[in-house]
């Protein structure tokens, strides 16, 4: 056994300075592998790329180029990553997009991000433009 318990962790032996308790070990094994998508939560992984991909284009619309719109875009990309992998490492395996809207809905005094978006993808008509032939 090494002198330090710690000196044959990982594929590089070497001496360490701080000790590497069963609990960090763990979690980094979790966050380093693989985690196969269960049916429930591919949509989603979908829903969160949708909302982020409505908000990139409206940044790129509202801003012009620039480095902030770069770093606004690189974190918005950086956001989906996290989020993506939140429901990857901690699956909901007893949920459904539908139940995770429910429960969202139920967390906020107004309708879910889902709600807003679905709301805001349907077409209205201008309110300051005349009824044609009145």
């Amino acid at each position: 056994m090494p002198e330090n318990e710690n000196a044959t962790d990982g594929p590089y032996p070497r001496e360490r300075e701080y000790p590497v308790g069963e609990e960090l070990r763990a979690e980094l094994r979790n966050r380093f592998t693989y985690h196969a998508p269960h049916p429930d939560q591919i949509p989603r992984y979908g829903e969160i790329r949708e909302l982020a991909h409505g908000l990139a284009v409206l940044i790129a619309f509202c801003t012009p180029p620039s480095r902030e719109q770069a770093l606004a875009l690189t974190k918005l990309e950086e956001a989906v990553m996290h989020a993506n992998s939140a429901i990857a490492r901690e699956p909901r395996k007893d949920s459904t997009l539908a139940s995770v809207v429910a429960e969202a809905k139920a967390w906020s005094d107004g309708p879910t991000a889902i709600e807003q978006a679905d709301a805001a993808r349907k077409p209205t008509p201008p309110s300051d433009l005349a009824p044609i032939g009145g």
